[in-house]
């Protein structure tokens, strides 16, 4: 099942993990593009809108292709466990402040549990990445793409990784989309007066691509 621009992005972070938990599924395509995946052995489709879960096992019945494997939960990301090692998680499509939410509900074994977490916040980039350097998260990778007329921060974390978080995603400038997605931020975040706005401002500034 071939995915949109966004969601393949997000899904190609993917790295043999062998379960999948994708909260806040919507209409679940995230989810159920792993489904033939051979070392994939459980897909949870996680989502508090009992209207979702109940649509993708009507709508997207054309779509599955592994029903053993899937695993549907109406329930909030908070408290959500993670209950196999080595898995693979994804949080899209809402705010970093919802994000934040969640992960401040989790224990030391969910986090355990995660090979990775894949994080796409659609606001609030700051105060998630800044919520992640002070827990101590290791960022796994980062990118930032351009789709559908928005740019998307997408970046993997987790207890183990190549490096600190960043507050301003020092490796999304090296990507194809940065240059642009600077001039988008410098343009839109000028109006902003708080001091962790204007601090990032100057960093743009000085940035060089």
């Amino acid at each position: 099942m071939a995915l949109a621009h966004r969601l393949a992005s997000i899904a190609s972070f993917y790295n043999n993990e062998e379960s999948i938990y994708d909260i806040g599924c919507d209409h679940g395509l995230l989810g159920l593009h792993f489904q033939n995946y051979p070392l994939i052995k459980n897909i949870h489709l996680i989502d508090p809108n009992p209207y979702s879960v109940e649509l993708i096992k009507k709508d997207k019945d054309s779509y599955i292709t592994e029903r053993e494997k899937l695993i549907f939960k109406r329930e909030s990301g908070e408290k959500i466990k993670i209950t196999e090692s080595n898995s693979l998680v994804f949080i899209a499509g809402m705010g970093g402040k919802t994000i934040i939410e969640i992960l401040s509900e989790w224990d030391e074994q969910n986090f355990q549990n995660c090979s990775q977490i894949v994080l796409s916040p659609h606001r609030d980039h700051l105060k998630l990445r800044e919520y992640l350097k002070n827990k101590g998260m290791k960022l796994v990778g980062e990118t930032v793409i351009y789709d559908q007329e928005r740019y998307y921060e997408i970046l993997s974390v987790g207890l183990k990784g190549e490096s600190e978080v960043g507050l301003y995603g020092e490796k999304l400038w090296k990507t194809e989309a940065s240059a642009n997605y600077k001039m988008h931020l410098l343009k839109h975040l000028s109006v902003h007066r708080d001091t962790r706005t204007v601090n990032y401002l100057n960093y743009l500034k000085a940035l060089q691509i």
